[in-house]
C-alpha cells in the first residue's frame, strides 16, 4: 500500500493524540479517586470523622452522664437544667442525622444506629425521670433513676466501644485501598507514557527518513536548478507521494526555465529589432514637434497682432502641409473681421456727418424760434397798446399792416427751415437702418466665426494631445466671436434708441411746421383785421379781442415749438456723441494700413491682447 505523507502524519497525529488522550484518562480518573472529595478521600476522611464523633461528643454521651453526676449535689431547676443539656442533645440529634444518610458501609450504620439507640435511651431517663427528680430535690428518685441511668449509659457505651473498633478498622482498610489505588494508578499513567514516548520516538525517526531527508535533497537539486545547472535530472520522481509530486512540478520548472533560457536569446533579438524601430519613430516624432513649435510661435505672433490691434498682419510664411488650412483660416477670419470693421467706421462716418447737420439745423431752428417768441412779444405789446390807444388805430394801421406782412414772410421762412429739418431727421433715419443691417451682418459673420471655431475645436479634440494648443485657440476665437455679437447687439441697441429719437425729433419738427403754418394763417387774419380797423371803427373793439386771443394762442404754440426744439437739439447731440464713441471703438484698430483714433484715448485693454496672452502663456512661451 502508498501511504502518502500527509495520510502517514495524519495517521501518526492520531496516534499521538489518541495516546495523550488515554493518559489523560488516565490521568484524570486516578485524581478523581485520589483528589480531595473523592472515593477514597471521602472514605478517609469518613471513618476519621466517625471515630471522631464517637468519642466525646456529640455521639459519645459521656458527657452528658458526666454533667448529670455531678448535678446530683446542685440544687438547680427543670428549666436551667434542661438547659445546660440542650446544646449536646441538639449536636447529637444532628450528627445521628447526618451518619443515618451518609454513604458508610451498612455494617457501619447499622452500629452507628444501635449506639444512636442506645443513647436515645439515655436521653429518654435523662430528660423524663432523671432531671424532674433533680429538681424536686428527691433524693431516693434521684437514686432510682440514676441507676436506670447509668444501666442506659453502660449499655450504649458498649455499641460505642464497638462501633470505634469497627471504625479504626474501616479506616484502616480504606487508607490500604487509597495506597493501593495511587499505586496502580501511577503504574499506569508511566506505561501509557512510555508506550506514547515510543511511539512518537518511532514517527519522529520514521518521518524523517520518509520526509525531510528527501525534502532535503529536493531543496539541494532545486538550489541548483536556480543556479542554472539544468542537465542533471530530479531526484524522487519516481515516488507516488505528495514528495514525488513536487519532483514532477520540479521537473515542469525545469521544462519551463530551459523554454524561458531558449526564449530570451529571442528577445534579445527581437529588443534590437525595437530598439531601431524606436529609434525611427522618436526621430519623426522630433521633426512632427519641430513643426507644432512652428506653427506655435506663427499664431502667437499673428494674436499679437492682433492684441495691438493690427487687424492688416497675415501669416504670409507658409506652413507644413497639414497645417496650412489652419493658416488660410487664420489669415481668412482676420480679413473678414478686418472687413466688416471697416464697413462699421465707414458707417460710423456717415452717421457722424448727419449727426453735425442735424446739430446746425437745430440750433439754427433754436435761434429762430427764439426770435419768433420775441416777435410775438412785441405784437403782444403792440396789441396792448393798441386797445389803450383805439383812437390811434386807423394811423397806425399801415405800420401793422407792414409788421404783419414782415412776421409772415419770417413765418415762411421758419415753415421752410422746419422742412429741411424734417428731410434732414429722414436721412438719418435710412443710415441709421441702414447701420442696423451692417450690424445684423456682423453678428452673422460672429455666429459664422463661432461656428468655426466650435469645429476646430472639435477636431483638436479628436487629434487628441497634440492639438490641445489648437482647441485653447479655438476657444478663444470663439470666445472673441462671443464678444463681438455681444458688442453687435449692443451698438444694434444703441442705434434702435438713436432712430426711436430721430423718429420723435421728426414728429415735432411736423408739428412745428403746422404751427408755422397756422402762424401764417393767423398774420394773414390779422392783415383783414388791421385793414378793416381802417374801414370799421365800430368792429374795432371786437376785433381787437379776437385779435389778443389769436396772439395767446401764438405764443402757447410758440413755446411748445421752443421746447421741442431744446429736445430735437438735445437728441442730436447725443446721437453725435454716440457716432463718436463708435468712430473711437472702430479706430483702435488698423485696417490695411489706416488707423482711427489714438490707442492713448482707450483706457481697457483689447480682449484680443488678453488672447494672446494666454494662449502665450498656454504654449509656455
Amino acid at each position: 500500500m502508498n501511504l502518502t505523507i500527509a495520510r502517514a502524519l495524519n495517521t501518526f497525529g492520531l496516534a499521538v493524540v489518541l495516546g495523550c488522550l488515554i493518559i489523560a484518562g488516565a490521568a484524570t480518573y486516578s485524581l478523581q479517586q485520589l483528589r480531595v472529595g473523592g472515593t477514597s478521600y471521602t472514605n478517609l476522611i469518613a471513618g476519621k470523622d466517625l471515630v471522631a464523633d464517637v468519642l466525646p461528643p456529640p455521639l459519645y454521651v459521656i458527657e452528658a452522664y458526666l454533667n448529670a453526676t455531678l448535678m446530683a449535689d446542685e440544687k438547680v431547676t427543670l428549666d436551667e437544667a434542661k438547659a445546660r443539656f440542650a446544646p449536646l442533645r441538639k449536636d447529637f440529634n444532628e450528627r445521628r442525622t447526618f451518619w443515618s444518610s451518609s454513604d458508610l458501609p451498612s455494617t457501619l450504620r447499622t452500629e452507628v444506629a444501635n449506639a444512636a439507640a442506645a443513647a436515645e435511651k439515655f436521653w429518654t431517663v435523662l430528660e423524663d425521670k432523671y432531671l424532674p427528680a433533680l429538681a424536686r430535690q428527691d433524693k431516693a428518685l434521684v437514686q432510682k433513676h440514676g441507676a436506670e441511668l447509668a444501666g442506659a449509659y453502660t449499655e450504649h457505651r458498649k455499641l460505642v466501644d464497638l462501633l470505634v473498633t469497627d471504625a479504626n478498622k474501616f479506616l484502616s482498610t480504606a487508607e490500604t485501598a487509597a495506597q493501593k489505588a495511587g499505586d496502580a494508578w501511577q503504574s499506569i499513567l508511566l506505561a501509557t507514557a512510555g508506550v506514547v514516548l515510543l511511539f512518537v520516538i518511532v514517527g519522529i525517526v520514521a518521518i524523517r527518513n520518509r520526509v525531510i531527508r528527501p525534502l532535503l535533497g529536493m531543496s539541494g537539486y532545486m538550489a541548483r536548478l536556480a543556479d542554472g545547472t539544468y542537465d542533471e535530472e530530479v531526484p524522487f520522481a519516481e515516488r507516488q507521494d505528495e514528495i514525488g509530486e513536487m519532483a514532477h512540478s520540479v521537473s515542469i520548472f525545469r521544462a519551463s526555465a530551459i523554454d524561458r533560457r531558449n526564449a530570451r536569446r529571442r528577445e534579445e533579438e527581437s529588443r534590437v529589432a525595437a530598439e531601431e524601430d524606436r529609434l525611427r519613430i522618436e526621430a519623426l516624432e522630433h521633426e512632427a514637434n519641430i513643426k507644432r513649435q512652428r506653427v506655435i510661435e506663427a499664431l502667437a505672433t499673428g494674436l499679437e497682432h492682433i492684441a495691438s490691434g493690427d487687424l492688416a498682419f497675415r501669416l504670409s510664411d507658409p506652413l507644413a502641409a497639414e497645417y496650412e488650412k489652419l493658416r488660410s483660416d487664420f489669415n481668412a477670419a482676420i480679413a473678414a473681421l478686418a472687413g466688416t470693421l471697416k464697413e462699421i467706421s465707414v458707417a460710423t462716418d456717415s452717421v457722424h456727418s448727419g449727426a453735425r447737420d442735424i446739430n446746425s439745423a437745430a440750433d439754427d431752428l433754436s435761434r429762430r424760434t427764439e426770435q419768433q417768441a420775441a416777435a410775438l412779444e412785441e405784437t403782444s405789446a403792440a396789441l396792448n397798446g393798441i386797445v389803450d390807444a383805439v383812437r390811434k388805430t386807423s394811423e397806425m394801421s399801415d405800420k401793422a399792416r407792414a409788421a404783419v406782412t414782415t412776421a409772415r414772410e419770417e413765418a415762411e421762412g421758419s415753415a421752410s427751415i422746419v422742412r429741411d429739418a424734417i428731410a434732414a431727421m429722414d436721412t438719418i433715419e435710412k443710415s441709421s437702418r441702414e447701420i442696423g443691417e451692417i450690424i445684423t451682418m456682423i453678428d452673422e459673420i460672429a455666429f459664422q466665426t463661432n461656428l468655426l471655431a466650435l469645429n476646430a475645436g472639435v477636431e483638436a479634440a479628436r487629434a487628441g494631445d497634440a492639438g490641445r494648443g489648437f482647441a485653447i485657440v479655438a476657444q478663444e476665437v470663439r470666445s472673441l466671436a462671443q464678444r463681438s455679437t455681444e458688442a453687435a447687439k449692443a451698438i444694434k441697441g444703441l442705434i434702435s434708441t438713436s432712430s426711436n429719437q430721430i423718429q420723435t425729433g421728426v414728429g415735432l419738427v411736423r408739428h412745428t411746421g403746422e404751427a408755422f403754418a397756422s402762424i401764417g394763417d393767423q398774420v394773414a387774419h390779422v392783415t383783414t383785421l388791421v385793414e378793416a380797423i381802417a374801414t370799421s371803427a365800430h368792429d374795432q373793439s371786437l376785433s381787437l379781442r379776437e385779435v389778443n386771443i389769436a396772439v395767446e394762442q401764438m405764443d402757447q404754440s410758440t413755446q411748445q415749438n421752443a421746447a421741442m426744439v431744446d429736445q430735437t437739439t438735445s437728441a442730436s447731440h447725443s446721437l453725435t456723441e454716440k457716432a463718436h464713441d463708435l468712430s473711437r471703438l472702430v479706430g483702435g484698430f488698423k485696417l490695411d494700413g489706416r488707423t482711427g483714433v489714438s490707442r492713448a484715448d482707450r483706457s481697457v485693454e483689447p480682449p484680443v491682447r488678453s488672447l494672446g496672452k494666454r494662449l502665450a502663456a498656454a504654449f509656455g512661451r
